[in-house]
C-alpha cells in the first residue's frame, strides 16, 4: 500500500473515531449485554485458489434497541493472505493492512438503529502462498458502539484453523523470470525527502542476468533520466512514481518501480540550519505610480511591474525603452526619435473582463503607459522554453496581439520569431500603444474522411477533407497527395485501378500560415465480378444471332443462341440491344449477383415513299413554301412545289395550305411508293362581286329615277 493510500485511510480512520467518540459523549446510558465478534469458520482449500469468509457478531439480541452503530477491529492472519475486504450494505468503512498480512477496520453501519441481528459485519477475501496450516483471528475489538453510541461490551471470538493445499507450491503470481534477464532494482535516498532536497536514486543493485547492463532509463515523474545513479529535486511536496528501466547486451530488459514521498519542510526531522533562501526579485508593483499610470482593472491582478526612461541607443541611434530580463516586455523602439520621457509596462498572466481574451493560448499580457500613445514602435517580448513546454506550444505558434479599444477587438501583428537556449523573443510593429499579448496561435487539425470505406479496384473514391479543424481563423488551403498523385479541394475524387494499400496524405493550412498533415491508409479490394447474361431474341421469342449488345460502353455481339456474357463489378449499368431489320431496346439494371437479362426486338415497318406535289390549278405552277400534313407530321415545300414521307402501309389523309390559296385535302391508301399531285385554287378576293352589286346599285337608282319623272308627267 502506498503511502498517500496510508495517509487517506488514517484520515478516514481518524474521521471514524472521532465520530464515534462524539456521539459516544452525547450518550446516556451504556448498553446491556455483552457482543462476541468473531470469524466463521473456513474450509480447507487449494493454494491456487480464493476463499471468502465474515467476520461476524453474536449476541446482538442483548444490545437493547439500538444494535451496533460503528467498530474498530483488528484481525490477524498467520500463513493466510488477505486479499480483499468488503462489507454489507455499502456501509462506511476503512482498512489498513500492517507488514505481517495484519488488517485493522473501522467501520460504521451508517444508520442510527445500528446492525439489529447478528450477522456479518466484514467480509474477507483469503488466499494462500504456499501449503501450510493457516489461521484467522480477531485479534482485538478496539471498540464497539450502539446505534446511539453508547459502548457495547465486547469479547473475541476463537481463532479459526484451516489448511491450504497442494504439492507443488508453483512459482507465485505471473510468469517466471527468463533466466537471461536481468533483474531491475533501486535505492532512493533520502527515503522521505523534503520539498527541494536533492534525491539520489541509485540502481547498482540491479542484476545483469546475461552479460552486462549497458542501459538505465529513469522516469521520475514524467521526467526521464540517463544513467547508473541519477539525482533529482521535487519542488513541492507528494507521492511522485518512480520507474527504472534496465537493458543488458542481450537486449532484454527488466523494469521497476516505486514511489518517493516528499514532505513539507515543517513536516520533515529537525535538519541542520542552512543558508536562507535569497529574496524574491522586486515585482515593482509598489513603485510610486507604476499602477496608477496604466489604469490596472480591478478583475486581475498584475504580476510584474516596471517603469524605464526612453534614451538613445548608441549601437541603433533609436530611442529605446529596455526593461529587465524580470519582464516579460523586453524594449520598445520607437520610430519617433525625439520622443523623451518614461515608459511603464504592468504584465498580467491573464487578460481583463475589459478586453477579453485574444484567439488562440495566451502566454503573458502587458499593458503600457507611453509619452505618446499614438506612437509607432517595434515592442519585443521574451518567452522562456519552460513556458513553452508547459503550454505545450511551438515557436511556429507564437503570435503578439494588440487590443483596438475602438473596434473592441483583438489583432494580430505580423510577428517576428528569434529562439534562444533558454526563452524565445518575439518581435512585432504596433501603430499605436495598448494591451499586448504574446499568444501561441491554434494550429489547424487535419482530418481525411473517405466514401466508401472499403473500395475496390476501378471504383471512384471521394476524399473529403472538410471535418478538418482551422484552429485560428479560417482553412485557407487543402493539399492532396493520393499514391503519389496531387489534388487541391475540399473534397477531391480518385481511382485506384489495382487492389492494394495506398497512402493517401492531407495537409492543411489557416490563415495565421500554420499546418497540420494527416495520413490515411486506404485498403483497395479486387472488385468482385459477376456474370451478366444478356438474351436477345425476336417477338416471336426466337434467338437472333449476330445482334450487337452494350453495357455501358463495352460492346460484344450474341452468339447463335442469341446470349452473351459480360464480367462485371456491382454497380448500375444501361444495356442496349441492336440487330438489322429490328427496332432497337434498352434496360437499366443494379448489379449485384450473376443475372440474366432478356431485351426482345420487334421487326423495323416496311417503309414506302409517299411524294406529294403542289400545283396552281390554273397554271400548273409548283408552288412553294406550302405546308403539307400527313397524319400530323408536317413538311414544307421547296422551289419544285415537292415533299417526301417516309410511311408504313396504311390510308393517310393529306392537307395542304398556301398562302392566297383554298386549302385542299386528298386521302391515298399508301402500299407502294407512290407520287400524288394536288392543285390549290386561288382565294376569290370579293372584287366582281362589289362590282356588280355597285352597276346593280346604280341602275335601281337610275329606275328610280325615270318612275320619278314618268309619274310626274301623268
Amino acid at each position: 500500500m502506498s503511502n498517500v493510500a496510508h495517509t487517506k485511510l488514517a484520515v478516514v480512520g481518524v474521521v471514524l473515531l472521532g465520530l464515534m467518540a462524539v456521539i459516544a459523549l452525547s450518550g446516556s446510558v451504556a448498553a446491556q449485554g455483552e457482543v462476541t465478534i468473531g470469524i466463521d469458520d473456513v474450509d480447507d482449500f487449494d493454494e491456487e485458489d480464493t476463499e471468502s469468509t465474515k467476520v461476524f457478531a453474536e449476541g446482538i439480541d442483548d444490545v437493547p434497541e439500538d444494535g451496533i452503530g460503528a467498530f474498530h477491529i483488528t484481525i490477524s492472519a498467520d500463513d493466510v493472505d488477505i486479499e480483499d475486504v468488503s462489507t454489507a450494505d455499502e456501509d462506511n468503512f476503512s482498512v489498513e493492512w500492517a507488514d505481517n498480512g495484519d488488517i485493522a477496520v473501522v467501520g460504521y453501519t451508517n444508520t442510527s438503529d445500528g446492525l439489529e441481528d447478528d450477522g456479518p459485519l466484514v467480509e474477507l477475501e483469503i488466499s494462500g502462498d504456499e501449503t501450510s496450516d493457516a489461521t484467522l483471528e480477531v485479534d482485538e475489538v478496539v471498540e464497539l458502539v450502539d446505534g446511539d453510541a453508547n459502548e457495547i461490551d465486547a469479547t473475541e471470538g476463537p481463532a479459526v484453523t484451516f489448511e491450504i493445499e497442494g504439492d507443488d507450491p508453483g512459482p507465485g503470481p505471473g510468469p517466471a523470470p527468463i533466466p537471461d534477464d536481468p533483474t531491475a532494482a533501486f535505492t532512493i535516498e533520502p527515503e522521505e525527502p523534503e520539498e527541494g532536497e536533492e534525491v539520489t536514486f541509485d540502481a547498482t543493485d540491479s542484476e545483469p542476468g546475461e552479460d552486462e547492463i549497458v542501459d538505465f532509463s529513469w522516469d521520475i515523474d514524467g521526467e526521464e533520466f540517463e544513467g547508473e545513479v541519477v539525482n533529482t529535486t521535487f519542488d513541492e511536496a507528494g507521492d511522485y512514481d518512480v520507474e527504472l528501466t534496465v537493458e543488458n547486451d542481450e537486449g532484454r530488459t527488466d523494469t521497476a518501480t516505486d514511489t518517493v514521498t516528499v514532505v513539507e519542510e515543517d513536516d520533515a526531522p529537525p535538519r541542520p540550519p542552512v543558508d536562507p533562501e535569497p529574496p524574491e526579485p522586486d515585482d515593482g508593483l509598489d513603485d510610486d505610480g507604476i499602477q496608477e499610470r496604466v489604469d490596472v482593472p480591478a478583475d486581475v491582478d498584475p504580476v510584474r511591474g516596471e517603469a524605464v526612461d526612453i534614451a538613445v541607443d548608441e549601437e541603433t541611434n533609436q530611442t529605446t525603452a529596455v526593461f529587465s530580463e524580470a519582464s516579460q516586455a523586453r524594449t520598445v523602439v520607437f520610430d519617433d526619435d525625439t520622443l523623451t520621457g518614461e515608459v511603464t509596462a504592468v504584465q498580467y498572466e491573464t487578460t481583463s473582463e475589459r478586453t477579453g481574451a485574444p484567439s488562440g493560448t495566451t502566454l503573458g499580457v502587458t499593458q503600457f503607459a507611453v509619452p505618446d500613445h499614438s506612437a509607432n514602435a517595434t515592442l519585443t517580448f521574451a518567452v522562456s522554453t519552460d513556458d513553452l513546454d508547459e503550454a505545450a506550444v511551438s515557436t511556429e505558434q507564437l503570435r503578439i496581439a494588440r487590443y483596438d479599444a475602438d473596434d473592441g477587438e483583438w489583432e494580430t501583428l505580423e510577428t517576428g520569431v528569434e529562439e534562444d537556449i533558454e526563452e524565445v523573443l518575439v518581435t512585432a510593429n504596433t501603430p499605436r500603444f495598448s494591451w499586448f499579448a504574446v499568444t501561441a496561435a491554434d494550429e489547424p487539425a487535419a482530418a481525411i474522411e473517405f466514401d466508401p470505406e472499403d473500395p475496390v479496384a476501378g471504383e471512384e473514391v471521394t476524399f473529403d477533407g472538410g471535418d478538418s479543424e482551422p484552429g485560428d481563423g479560417e482553412i485557407v488551403s487543402y493539399d492532396w497527395d493520393i499514391d503519389g498523385e496531387t489534388y487541391d479541394g475540399e473534397t477531391v475524387t480518385h481511382t485506384f485501378d489495382e487492389s492494394g494499400e495506398y497512402d493517401v496524405e492531407l495537409t492543411v493550412e489557416n490563415e495565421e500560415g500554420l499546418t497540420d498533415t494527416t495520413t490515411e491508409t486506404v485498403t483497395v479490394d479486387d472488385a468482385e465480378l459477376y456474370d451478366l447474361t444478356v438474351e436477345v431474341e425476336d417477338q416471336d421469342g426466337n434467338a437472333l444471332e449476330g445482334a450487337d449488345v452494350t453495357v455501358n460502353g463495352e460492346s460484344d455481339t450474341t452468339a447463335s443462341d442469341g446470349t452473351v456474357t459480360f464480367e462485371l463489378p456491382a454497380d448500375e449499368y444501361a444495356i442496349e440491344a441492336d440487330a438489322d431489320g429490328y427496332e432497337p431496346a434498352t434496360e437499366d439494371i443494379d448489379l449485384d449477383s450473376d443475372e440474366t437479362v432478356t431485351l426482345t426486338l420487334t421487326e423495323e415497318e416496311e417503309l414506302f415513299e409517299l411524294g406529294i406535289t403542289v400545283t396552281d390549278d390554273e397554271d400548273g405552277d409548283a408552288i412553294e413554301d406550302a405546308t403539307v400534313t400527313v397524319n400530323g407530321d408536317e413538311a414544307t415545300t421547296g422551289e419544285d412545289g415537292m415533299v417526301s414521307f417516309q410511311l408504313p402501309a396504311d390510308e393517310y389523309d393529306i392537307d395542304v395550305e398556301s398562302d392566297g390559296y383554298e386549302p385542299a385535302t386528298e386521302t391515298v391508301d399508301l402500299d407502294e411508293d407512290t407520287t400524288v399531285t394536288i392543285e390549290l385554287v386561288e382565294e376569290d378576293d370579293g372584287i366582281g362581286l362589289l362590282a356588280i352589286l355597285l352597276i346593280l346599285g346604280v341602275l335601281l337608282i337610275a329606275a328610280g329615277v325615270a318612275i320619278y319623272y314618268y309619274t310626274q308627267q301623268q
